[in-house]
């Protein structure tokens, strides 16, 4: 990969990141290098399972390491099947009756076990503690991203079964993290032959194996996903990148371009924005009593259509990167925008396909006649560095919006954009559940 091409991802990572770290991780793209390395979860979550993961691998050799250097000695029982060193169990259960006398089935036998000191378990039981708090917070965030997700992106065909399945597994890492946890306080407690209160105070003196120096570091960063933020933005920048993520890293900087042009017009973003830039779903641009409703990767079928209010015109479905739907259920308008990183002007082109592809479950009336409604506009966003904004016919059905990420500014995205806001001021029929009506 070129210098130019780095230092042109350089700049949509960055932007991706400062938006939210979630929007760096490819999400639902194709299983591929990037994808597999960051293990399709968000930054700030995938940092929480890697401390999860280090306490887990960490955690039994800092007991053994601290009950060697500086044990406590503790008494513990082993039921036995001879007597050596033993001696008879007071549970009736451990008899059995022989001829008329009771016969010990087991023994007991004492022996000393080393135990790292009481400060030590109650400092791994914080940190236990600190990670379960850490990983429930990303969880319960994460989730009603996915929840918002499976709407948006719920289908028949084969994409939308692999999208589930992708939503599964992040699920299910959860749960597998959530479990090593439970584990992690299990071995203490075991060690500590009792229940253990957490503490943060750091044990004195501290012990100086490898297992917590490296606990230590853990529990100093946890919570400050930035420190590690660096880093790991540096190893995703390594080439080779995979080809294949970076489209979905420009279609996530697109749509963090548009919030921030819609905020620029005076529209404020609503909803679960960074679930649904980083797993599809619905974002509501609002300004007093309007509301443009932004859909992100929709899945666009017959089963979606009574919600989206647009679906494919024939069997299958259809997913434009950005929907813009306009307008009240009965005279809902629709402008499609599909991010590209090709500039040639044939495939820009083909991006008008929604135009006749998109059928709304709104029926048009003109002079009294029934008419099929399609979007107003079908557009593409690529990477072409311009001002003005190319329009591809007279009517402005197609067109493309230069967005290249080594420009500064993006007049072209809010000149288009612009026109999407205007025309849903100049409907006034769409308005907020407790909004008050414009006469």
């Amino acid at each position: 990969m070129s210098e130019g091409k780095l230092e042109w991802l350089d700049r949509v990572l960055r932007d991706l990141s400062a938006f939210s770290a979630d929007l760096v991780t490819p999400g639902l793209a194709p299983t591929t290098a990037l994808a597999s390395s960051l293990s399709g979860v968000s930054a700030p979550l995938h940092s929480v399972l890697q401390s999860v993961d280090a306490f887990a691998k960490y955690l039994p050799l800092a007991l053994d390491d601290a009950a060697l250097a500086d044990p406590q000695s503790v008494r513990d029982i082993d039921v036995v099947p001879t007597t050596m060193h033993a001696r008879p169990s007071r549970r009736p259960s451990d008899y059995v009756v022989r001829e008329g006398r009771a016969l010990p089935r087991y023994w007991l036998r004492e022996r000393s076990v080393a135990t790292p000191p009481i400060g030590h378990l109650r400092w791994l039981t914080g940190l236990t503690g600190l990670l379960r708090q850490q990983l429930d917070i990303e969880a319960s965030r994460l989730g009603k991203q996915i929840e918002h997700a499976r709407f948006a992106r719920a289908g028949a065909s084969v994409y939308a079964v692999a999208d589930m399945h992708t939503l599964d597994q992040m699920q299910m890492r959860l749960r597998q993290a959530g479990q090593r946890l439970q584990h992690c306080a299990k071995a203490i407690a075991t060690y500590a032959d009792a229940r253990v209160a957490p503490s943060d105070t750091l044990p004195s003196p501290f012990p100086r194996g490898l297992p917590w120096k490296k606990l230590r570091v853990l529990r100093e960063t946890l919570g400050h996903a930035d420190q590690r933020l660096g880093p790991w933005l540096g190893q995703a920048l390594r080439p080779p990148i995979a080809v294949a993520d970076i489209p979905y890293l420009y279609q996530r900087w697109c749509g963090v371009q548009i919030i921030h042009a819609a905020r620029r017009l005076g529209w404020q973003a609503d909803g679960e924005i960074v679930g649904a830039l980083f797993l599809g779903g619905l974002i509501r641009l609002q300004c007093d009593d309007e509301v443009v409703e932004l859909w992100v990767e929709p899945r666009l079928s017959a089963a979606q259509a009574p919600r989206i209010g647009w679906h494919s015109g024939r069997d299958g479905e259809l997913t434009p990167d950005f929907l813009f739907v306009t307008g009240a259920p009965g005279q809902r308008d629709a402008f499609v925008l599909d991010a590209t990183l090709s500039t040639q002007q044939e495939f820009l082109a083909e991006k008008t396909r929604y135009r006749n592809q998109l059928i709304g479950l709104d029926t048009l009336f003109i002079a009294g006649v029934p008419q099929t409604r399609r979007p107003l506009r079908s557009w593409s966003a690529a990477p072409i560095r311009s001002s003005h904004c190319r329009v591809a016919d007279p009517q402005g059905i197609g067109g493309t919006i230069p967005m290249d990420a080594n420009e500064a500014a993006f007049p072209a995205l809010d000149a288009w954009l612009s026109d999407v806001l205007h025309h849903a001021r100049a409907s006034q029929v769409y308005r907020l559940p407790h909004g008050s009506n414009k006469q």
